[in-house]
Protein backbone atom coordinates (compact mmCIF):
# COMPACT_ATOMS: atom_id res chain seq x y z
CA UNK A 1 0.00 0.00 0.00
CA UNK A 2 0.76 3.62 -0.58
CA UNK A 3 1.66 5.58 2.40
CA UNK A 4 -0.77 6.64 4.88
CA UNK A 5 -1.17 9.86 6.38
CA UNK A 6 -0.56 9.50 10.29
CA UNK A 7 -4.54 9.52 12.01
CA UNK A 8 -4.73 12.62 14.19
CA UNK A 9 -6.08 11.09 16.94
CA UNK A 10 -4.77 7.49 17.62
CA UNK A 11 -7.32 4.23 17.39
CA UNK A 12 -10.16 4.07 20.30
CA UNK A 13 -13.22 5.89 21.14
CA UNK A 14 -13.38 9.52 21.06
CA UNK A 15 -16.94 9.68 23.33
CA UNK A 16 -19.19 12.89 23.28
CA UNK A 17 -18.47 15.24 26.60
CA UNK A 18 -21.13 16.40 28.28
CA UNK A 19 -20.68 19.89 29.46
CA UNK A 20 -21.72 20.60 33.31
CA UNK A 21 -24.13 23.96 34.24
CA UNK A 22 -23.98 25.57 36.95
CA UNK A 23 -27.68 26.59 38.80
CA UNK A 24 -27.28 30.24 37.06
CA UNK A 25 -26.62 28.34 33.23
CA UNK A 26 -23.26 29.12 33.05
CA UNK A 27 -20.34 26.27 32.28
CA UNK A 28 -19.59 24.59 35.65
CA UNK A 29 -15.40 24.86 34.25
CA UNK A 30 -14.00 23.15 37.01
CA UNK A 31 -16.59 19.90 36.68
CA UNK A 32 -15.98 20.20 32.51
CA UNK A 33 -12.65 19.75 33.45
CA UNK A 34 -12.69 16.66 36.05
CA UNK A 35 -15.10 15.57 33.75
CA UNK A 36 -13.32 15.75 30.76
CA UNK A 37 -10.33 14.19 32.59
CA UNK A 38 -11.87 11.62 33.95
CA UNK A 39 -13.07 10.36 30.41
CA UNK A 40 -9.51 10.55 29.61
CA UNK A 41 -8.83 8.08 32.40
CA UNK A 42 -10.89 5.67 31.76
CA UNK A 43 -9.73 5.30 28.30
CA UNK A 44 -11.16 7.55 25.88
CA UNK A 45 -8.98 8.87 23.17
CA UNK A 46 -10.54 11.73 22.21
CA UNK A 47 -13.15 14.37 23.57
CA UNK A 48 -16.15 15.74 21.29
CA UNK A 49 -16.46 19.11 23.13
CA UNK A 50 -19.47 21.45 22.14
CA UNK A 51 -21.68 18.95 19.50
CA UNK A 52 -25.41 18.44 20.56
CA UNK A 53 -24.37 15.94 23.41
CA UNK A 54 -22.42 19.26 25.00
CA UNK A 55 -25.43 21.55 24.41
CA UNK A 56 -23.16 23.57 22.26
CA UNK A 57 -26.09 25.81 20.90
CA UNK A 58 -26.86 26.57 24.89
CA UNK A 59 -23.47 28.14 25.32
CA UNK A 60 -22.43 31.18 23.96
CA UNK A 61 -19.20 31.50 22.09
CA UNK A 62 -17.37 33.58 24.25
CA UNK A 63 -18.67 30.99 26.91
CA UNK A 64 -17.47 28.25 24.50
CA UNK A 65 -14.01 30.05 24.34
CA UNK A 66 -13.37 30.29 27.77
CA UNK A 67 -14.30 26.97 28.78
CA UNK A 68 -11.85 25.12 26.02
CA UNK A 69 -9.45 28.07 27.87
CA UNK A 70 -10.29 26.01 31.18
CA UNK A 71 -10.06 22.54 29.77
CA UNK A 72 -6.44 23.60 28.37
CA UNK A 73 -5.76 25.66 31.40
CA UNK A 74 -6.71 22.47 33.47
CA UNK A 75 -4.19 19.97 31.59
CA UNK A 76 -6.42 18.43 28.76
CA UNK A 77 -3.99 18.27 25.50
CA UNK A 78 -6.01 20.28 22.83
CA UNK A 79 -4.33 17.54 20.84
CA UNK A 80 -7.57 15.00 22.47
CA UNK A 81 -10.57 17.46 21.25
CA UNK A 82 -12.54 17.63 18.29
CA UNK A 83 -14.68 20.93 19.13
CA UNK A 84 -17.74 21.58 17.30
CA UNK A 85 -18.15 24.65 15.64
CA UNK A 86 -22.35 25.09 15.09
CA UNK A 87 -23.90 27.95 16.45
CA UNK A 88 -27.68 29.08 15.73
CA UNK A 89 -26.10 32.97 16.16
CA UNK A 90 -23.18 35.06 16.81
CA UNK A 91 -23.42 37.66 19.45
Amino acid sequence: MGDQPEPLLPNGVVAPILTPFEDDLSVSHDRFVAHAQRMLDEGCVGLAVFGTTGEALSVATREREAALEALVDGGIDPGVMVVGTGVTNLP
